[in-house]
């Protein structure tokens, strides 16, 4: 499924079926290597390289020939050439200040250095690049680096919540902007390729399915053969091995037109395991021949892994355990120095096999502890939770955005319908009784528009707000007045003190309560809490209901002291609550809190919304891993927040240990302390 990757290194359309006119200008023939990068990568590189030798070109569009020159040397495998595009584009981006060319090639660097295997890196770039593209408002690029983040965190890092979380912001972004078939096609084979790893194999063929149509239709064949390849290993997963054989082949057959060598090794090693799954391990072995000679000299550290894996496969097949334990053994040095989880956790399975095929149950069981722990590490939980709200917050804007439409077009039909009767009664010559209907009638569209306005912002389980209300209202008075201003308005923020805190909840072990006592009382539970929490905070701080079993409070708080005390009361009163169910048994829960709070930035660049509430969200994590029913928090000083609003792990963790982010917990002391953030 890594072929994925190669959806999104293009940007949408087709190649001009005529050459462009000799005495075309530099930018219409970026434009058309930019068309050409990805289906005809030999002529992307001619028509750039063209366009970078004819003066006098102006800054972006040599910025944009060097992005498509990476383009399509990367899709043809060239990764040198690729890199020397990138480093060119970089530093014409950088000399003449073009802040929206250098996003752009930080972007195809990172695509680059996911293809070479260097998955940290390709994350830190894609991340430094999505920053400036939000900065910079562009929408178009935010989605196509989202799904490009979404890709390497599934497929090399396997944290599929937060890949899920890319994918379908990316996926909002473009049914928003009305992105062509192309972006939105790219983002639906991700999102495939997650669930197909979450072993949801029909949401996954569903996706592919919806992906494939959207190629085919505009033509986009070399997309389109990624996505075939994808297909075949979900049938092949699925035990459909003759199914996953003719979509290997399809997939091979246009692959064979681009010639990248990464693509044709990929696409052999893929026909080895469906002929392997075939039972025939010769043709099997003649294809893994094939893919290891093209992936040669590629520098591909993923692609090593694979092949080694469909090599251990197929040594094992033929009857030859121990140069299958070698082949992954190979496999898992190269995927333990990647960092890459999945497909640790895959040579681990493949070692336990051949030690088991080999006669050696003791080595076998030891090797089956360590891909158990693999795969616990990566399926635990709260991997399940986090996807399943993603999903429910999904279902829940797409409900909104419905009702918001039917709600314009009802409004606007009756308006059209009142208009009209106005003029018949014009005509009739009664305009008096006509003006007063009229202004009834507004003044009930008026309440109307109010009560579907408070409905839109309101969680209809709970009562409480919604994501829309945070998304809507509090990033808009953030942005405003860099302090939250609800309920009272003329509270400042305490002197040198800090903007709004975010206390993120989640209810322990919630999806017992759904196993043991039903979806109804987990409701109730739901309900109950959102009232016992608004009873628990200030009149100013705003409750909101996140997704799933969480809960978002928004807290007028200025120091780090009282956002502590305010943590810990919610905590004790989550665990001293009691929900009486209508058969009389009572239900108690207890709650993993995080809190995010940060000074005010005076004159610097203020901490979003966005990663206030990711920086919460790690607090909870961690509060999970302090055995639940506990708090932590992470205070930020006056410096510059992150660049991205999706802070990684590895990054709090950076700034807790220089300093930047100070990390408190319930466990560190039996009271809060007094001291002011």
């Amino acid at each position: 499924m890594l072929a994925g990757l190669l959806l999104a290194i293009a940007a949408s359309g087709r190649l001009a079926a005529q050459p462009p006119a000799r005495d075309a200008d530099a930018a219409t023939l970026v434009r058309e290597a930019t068309l050409a990068q990805l289906e005809h990568p030999a002529r992307a590189v001619e028509l750039a390289s063209a366009a970078l030798r004819r003066p006098p070109t102006e800054a972006p569009a040599r910025v944009a020939g060097h992005a498509a020159l990476a383009a399509a040397y990367t899709a043809m495998g060239r990764y040198d050439s690729a890199a020397a595009a990138v480093a060119a584009g970089r530093q014409e981006a950088e000399r003449t200040g073009d802040r929206a060319g250098l996003a752009t090639m930080l972007t195809r660097e990172g695509a680059l250095a996911q293809r070479r295997g260097d998955p940290g890196r390709a994350a830190a770039l894609l991340e430094d690049a999505l920053a400036r593209q939000r900065a910079l408002r562009r929408d178009s690029a935010v989605a196509f680096t989202l799904n490009l983040l979404g890709f390497v965190y599934a497929t090399d890092f396997a944290e599929y919540d937060r890949a899920l979380a890319y994918q379908l912001e990316s996926l909002e972004i473009h049914e928003r902007i009305g992105s062509d078939a192309e972006a939105l096609a790219s983002t639906l084979n991700s999102l495939g390729v997650i669930y197909g790893r979450l072993r949801q194999g029909a949401r996954a063929m569903q996706l592919f399915e919806r992906a494939l149509a959207q190629y085919r239709r505009v033509g986009a064949d070399a997309r389109a053969a990624s996505t075939l390849s994808n297909m075949g290993d979900e049938l092949l997963a699925q035990g459909d091995a003759a199914g996953a054989l003719e979509r290997h082949r399809a997939s091979l057959a246009i692959r064979e037109r681009v010639g990248d060598r990464w693509s044709l090794s990929l696409a052999h090693r893929n026909l080895a395991l469906a002929q392997l799954a075939m039972g025939r391990p010769e043709a099997a072995q003649r294809e893994l021949a094939t893919a290891m000679q093209f992936g040669a000299g590629t520098g591909n550290r993923g692609l090593t892994v694979r092949n080694l894996l469909a090599q251990a496969a197929v040594e094992r097949a033929r009857g030859r355990p121990a140069a299958a334990e070698s082949a992954a053994r190979g496999a898992l040095a190269v995927a333990s120095a990647m960092g890459a989880r999945e497909l640790v956790r895959r040579s681990w399975e493949a070692i336990a096999g051949a030690q088991e095929a080999d006669g050696r149950p003791a080595d076998a069981l030891a090797s089956y502890r360590q891909f158990k722990a693999e795969s616990d590490s990566i399926f635990d939980e709260t991997t399940s939770r986090r996807i399943a709200g993603l999903e429910e917050r999904r279902a829940a804007e797409r409900r909104e955005r419905e009702i918001e439409r039917l709600w314009s077009a009802q409004a606007m039909s009756a308006l059209q319908a009142r208009q009209r009767a106005t003029q018949r009664n014009a005509i009739a010559g009664v305009a008096l009784l006509a003006g007063i209907a009229g202004a009834a009638a507004y003044r009930r569209r008026v309440r109307d528009a109010r009560r579907a306005e408070a409905l839109s912002l309101t969680d209809p389980l709970t009562g409480a707000r919604n994501r829309r209300y945070v998304r809507e209202i509090v990033a808009r008075t953030m942005e405003d007045d860099r302090v939250l201003q609800l309920g009272d308005r003329r509270r400042p923020t305490g002197a040198g003190g800090s903007g709004p805190g975010f206390l993120l909840l989640d209810v322990d072990h919630f999806k017992c309560v759904n196993d043991d006592y039903g979806h109804a009382a987990g409701d109730r539970l739901l309900t109950d809490l959102a009232r016992l929490l608004e009873r628990t905070c200030g009149p100013s701080d705003v409750v909101v209901r996140w997704g799933g079993e969480e809960f978002l409070v928004v807290a007028r708080c200025s120091t780090s002291a009282e956002v502590r005390e305010l943590a810990d009361r919610i905590r004790a009163a989550v665990a001293a609550h009691v929900t009486r169910l209508d058969d009389g048994r009572a239900l108690s829960v207890t709650c993993s809190l995080g809190f995010a709070l940060a000074a005010a930035p005076g004159d610097g660049r203020p901490w979003s919304w966005e990663s206030l509430v990711a920086l919460a969200d790690h607090g909870t994590y961690a509060a999970k891993q302090l055995g639940r029913d506990a708090w932590v928090g992470h205070v930020a000083g006056a410096g510059e927040p992150p660049a991205s609003a999706t802070m990684s792990p590895a990054l709090v963790e950076a700034w807790v240990a220089d300093g930047r982010l100070r990390r408190e917990t319930s466990r560190d002391a039996a009271t809060p302390r007094s001291a002011a953030a």
